[in-house]
């Protein structure tokens, strides 16, 4: 349970951070504004407009954010001493194992 509580919680954080931010942004936009102008209320102009804006940039940080995880199990599998894909990947690099590259990484 705490390697992965380890490994969720700093991708969980800064997920939260860029998630409040699109959402800020996306609130204070003027087609969110027209669209509650149009009749619509709050909820639906939001799920409608809001939803789809807001999650491009939240989209590209979550790519980033899935390779610094798989580095970061790295790291806490070697802590925790536990078999598992970022030991894989690591025994896959220092054997030059491209299959198993490919395969941890896609």
């Amino acid at each position: 349970m705490l390697p992965a509580l380890a490994i969720g919680l700093v991708m969980g954080a800064s997920l939260t951070r860029y998630v409040r931010s699109a959402t800020l942004d996306v609130l204070g936009s003027d087609y969110l504004r027209t669209a509650r102008a149009h009749g619509s209320g709050f909820g639906e102009a939001l799920w409608r407009h809001g939803l789809r804006n807001g999650a491009v940039p939240v989209v590209s940080v979550l790519g980033i954010e899935l390779a610094t995880t798989l580095l970061g199990a790295v790291v806490v599998e070697s802590v925790y001493a536990l078999p598992g894909l970022g030991s894989y990947l690591v025994d896959g690099i220092a054997k030059h194992d491209f299959a198993a590259i490919q395969g941890c990484s896609w």
